[in-house]
């Protein structure tokens, strides 16, 4: 961490703004879905026999976050490499599964029809309603809200840029 001191003084800006973060909040029954690499030591998923499934014990770690205080290249979540401000953790998911096919084609950088090839998706069904942060670019809030930031604190200090320069 090259910067400590600047990057705790834009969390401290950034904490008076957590509450214009958009949400939704997503009613039981909801369907998300999550793709990972289940050969990254992050998202490990042994291969089932032939005929056989995966366990939901197995499954169910999966529904963890695994950044938080690992460095995993997420955007939004991670360690903050500053002792005052604390490491965050998020579980990325997506509502539909185009979404998922174009993400991971801008992420991963392959074809709409091998993007998602030697990787799992997993179908998650809610339990109980939840308020998630929605931080889609499709989201016209998202978009109000990315555009405060950058007013509040320039456009060096987006952040996508911030969670670049953080783990650079």
């Amino acid at each position: 961490m090259n910067r400590p001191a600047t990057l705790a003084a834009v969390f401290a800006a950034a904490t008076k703004k957590i509450d214009d973060i958009p949400t939704v909040l997503l009613p039981a029954d909801t369907t998300l879905f999550r793709s990972f690499n289940p050969e990254s030591p992050h998202t490990r998923l042994p291969k089932p026999t032939a005929g056989n499934h995966v366990s939901k014990l197995q499954a169910n770690k999966l529904l963890f976050p695994g950044d938080g205080v690992l460095e995993l290249k997420n955007r939004f979540s991670g360690p903050s490499y500053n002792s005052g401000i604390p490491a965050a953790a998020g579980l990325y998911c997506v509502l539909q599964q185009q979404a998922m096919v174009n993400e991971a084609m801008h992420y991963i950088r392959k074809v709409g029809v091998w993007a998602l090839t030697g990787r799992c998706v997993i179908k998650i069904r809610l339990m109980g309603s939840m308020l998630v942060a929605d931080l889609s670019p499709h989201n016209p809030r998202s978009a109000d809200f990315f555009g405060s930031w950058e007013r509040t604190f320039g456009s060096r200090w987006s952040i996508p840029r911030i969670a670049r320069w953080r783990a650079g």
